[in-house]
């Protein structure tokens, strides 16, 4: 996936060009890695990382920042994959006339990301570490780890004691998806507070804000960069 800046070509010495440079280069990221993969999108009846963010925000309200943001790994085959963005459109808006920040993960870059386990979950504005409210969307996954992982770990002696270990994995694997990887799951133990429907977002969005309005929380002093749970 190469792009603009890692072409071969010398680079523009006059203002005007670098301009232009710079131009080229936000169009790309704003692009994504290909109309193809935009029309895949949509044909799957999805909207992009963007098009999801201005139905949220008030019109014309977002402001993207680390829109240039590439990785530098190098396994797996990912030197050969830098897109801008590194998948995530990050940035801050106004809902109701209220800031807020927003960040979306772009399913045409590195697969579909609605995976919410382990460190992740936490991290990702969790009630863990302080979210007023957490809500989820019919597509959430949350869990410990991925189904495979779980499986192997959790029922290891069974898979190993079975007659066909493969279709025994198989089995449990299918089963911990079905039982554990929803968010019904998650809303009954109190990990998220709201299954939404992704139409509503927005609407649920501004009553949240509303409501939260007039809070105020007086914090202790920060003395760790990772805070204790």
């Amino acid at each position: 996936m190469p792009t603009a800046l890692d072409r071969p070509t010398e680079r523009p010495a006059d203002a005007r060009g670098r301009v232009a440079e710079l131009r080229a280069v936000r169009a790309q990221a704003v692009a994504g890695p290909s109309a193809r993969a935009t029309e895949a999108q949509h044909a799957k009846g999805k909207l992009t990382a963007r098009e999801r963010i201005e139905l949220l925000v008030d019109p014309g309200s977002f402001h993207e920042v680390e829109q240039l943001r590439r990785h530098r790994a190098t396994g797996f085959g990912l030197e050969a994959k830098r897109p801008y963005t590194d998948g995530v459109i990050t940035g801050w808006g106004m809902v109701e006339g209220r800031t807020v920040f927003v960040y979306a993960h772009d399913f045409r870059i590195f697969g579909a990301l609605r995976k919410a386990y382990g460190g992740a979950y936490i991290v990702m504005e969790s009630q863990s570490i302080g979210a007023d409210l957490t809500y989820a969307w019919p597509t959430n996954e949350t869990a410990v780890m991925g189904a495979e992982g779980a499986a192997n770990v959790t029922f290891r002696r069974q898979i190993a004691n079975a007659e066909d270990p493969e279709a025994a994995r198989a089995h449990m694997v299918k089963e911990y998806k079905s039982e554990l990887m929803h968010p019904y799951y998650a809303a009954e133990r109190g990990l998220v507070d709201d299954v939404i429907d992704p139409a509503g977002t927005r609407e649920v969005l501004i009553k949240s804000l509303a409501m939260l309005r007039t809070k105020h929380a007086d914090l202790p002093p920060r003395k760790h960069g990772n805070q204790p749970q």
